[in-house]
């Protein structure tokens, strides 16, 4: 992905809960753990959703999802183009994702956390392997010399919330 502040290589996926109807969860999407944001894909959104867009109006698009008891979802143009959703409680959508990462980091101690910061170093060396595949790997001992535990890589995705 490339933009006004260069080059950044993404290779994550991650789970979003909610935005799907239940029967269709979870939706996925890119991310980067360094980042606050998440990409969503309007293709994938339209394959659900009726989605309306008029730009002789409004610079901003709106996904219907009442249909399935679910709240609209407002995007609005930011100055650099890209659109940012609008939350109905008027918070700034990129705040949650950082509360809820603090918040889960805040649950274990700093040599935990650290621990799973490694799990996660390794979880990006092995070129993200799936969740469990990850979890089964570092359990059966399959990397010598590893240090790395079963709780770390529990810690690791529990901390990012993506299990």
């Amino acid at each position: 992905m490339s933009g006004n502040g260069g080059v950044l290589r993404v290779t994550k996926k991650a789970k979003i809960r909610g935005l799907y109807p239940s029967s269709m969860e979870p939706a996925k999407t890119w991310y980067d753990p360094n980042c606050i944001t998440n990409l969503l894909s309007f293709i994938d959104m339209i394959g659900v959703f009726q989605i309306s867009y008029d730009s002789a109006v409004d610079t901003s698009f709106t996904v219907h999802r009442s249909e399935y008891g679910l709240v609209d979802l407002h995007f609005r143009m930011h100055e650099s183009g890209l659109h940012i959703l609008d939350r109905p409680d008027g918070d700034v959508s990129g705040r949650v994702f950082i509360q809820t990462v603090e918040g889960n980091r805040m649950l274990y101690t700093k040599s935990q956390c650290e621990k799973a910061d490694k799990a996660g170093e390794l979880y990006e060396l092995l070129t993200y392997p799936g969740p469990r595949d990850f979890g089964n790997i570092v359990r059966q001992g399959r990397i010598r010399d590893c240090t790395v535990t079963l709780d770390d890589v529990k810690r690791f995705f529990h901390i990012l919330d993506l299990m």
